[in-house]
């Protein structure tokens, strides 16, 4: 499947691309591609941005995601007393 301006959320985890290919429906078990300009947001803890991401399901949630782009830029909050690492 194929989708157009697809924004993809669950909880506190929400994924938005220009374009998505799904190998499967649902994310029981599912391998998503977006591509342009991709935004996963892990409310509250990061988010990552890049010109691509291959996004894994399994169990209905996010069990791995490999970005790419020039630049893919990732930032997680590692405790609330540090600054966010980049």
């Amino acid at each position: 499947m194929t989708f157009k301006n697809v924004v993809v959320s669950q909880g506190e985890t929400r994924v938005a691309a220009e374009r998505a290919h799904a190998t499967g429906v649902g994310f029981t078990n599912s391998r998503w591609t977006f591509e342009g300009q991709v935004h996963i947001e892990l409310a509250p803890r990061g988010s990552l941005r890049a010109e691509q991401a291959i996004v894994e399901f399994r169990d209905d949630r996010v069990a791995q995601a490999t970005a790419a782009g020039k630049p893919a830029h990732f930032e997680v909050q590692r405790t609330t007393a540090n600054p966010p690492a980049q």
